[in-house]
């Protein structure tokens, strides 16, 4: 997508002219709304999953960044709010680990801040990172790019000020998250391999 977009703004003059680098007529724009609509209403497809959170996060913070479309930057802006409030509420301190991981080999793996979405929270919040050389590609994007946390999600990502009880849930077909936390505690249930 922005690849195209880039071909027809800045292509050589046959590249600016063919519609296939045209987003509106090629189709792209309807299919990627389309796409961001569903993540939106089923979430997204690898979640709690340490390989692919920084890269998802990464797509989106390109896609709220660059795109001439309004519509594609507010769904990619909508999205990234959502999953760090998801966050935000499954974590204490920064410090999370998701009731659900994909591979088995990391099961007795206990570090609490060991994946991208930690070290993206950790700049958004202005907060210091143990691990910071694992990450610090995603923490250079989430410096440079535009997007920044909405106040309430930073302030519930850094401190819990009520009891709370969420059910995150994953599509219809999936199991949910279950979190319960406040002031120094956090509680987390659910999920399904």
């Amino acid at each position: 997508y922005l690849k195209n977009q880039w071909l027809a703004i800045h292509g050589t003059p046959e590249e600016r002219a063919n519609p296939r680098y045209n987003n509106k007529e090629n189709g792209m724009e309807a299919w990627l709304v389309a796409y961001l609509e569903e993540m939106l209403h089923e979430g997204v497809y690898e979640f709690n999953s340490r390989p692919y959170i920084g890269y998802t996060l990464q797509a989106l913070l390109n896609l709220e960044a660059y795109p001439e479309s309004e519509q594609i930057r507010s769904l990619a802006r909508y999205l990234l709010d959502i999953i760090n409030m998801q966050y935000a509420l499954g974590s204490l301190d920064l410090r999370r680990y998701p009731p659900f991981r994909r591979q088995y080999r990391r099961a007795a793996d206990t570090a609490l801040n060991a994946d991208a979405h930690t070290a993206y929270m950790c700049v958004w919040t202005g907060s210091a990172i143990d691990e910071a050389s694992s990450y610090s590609s995603f923490m250079l994007l989430a410096e440079l790019l535009p997007y920044r946390l909405p106040v309430e999600v930073r302030e519930w990502a850094l401190s819990k000020p009520k009891s709370y009880f969420v059910r995150f849930g994953r599509g219809s077909s999936a199991c949910p998250e279950l979190y319960s936390g406040g002031p120094g505690y956090l509680i987390s249930a659910g999920g399904a391999n």
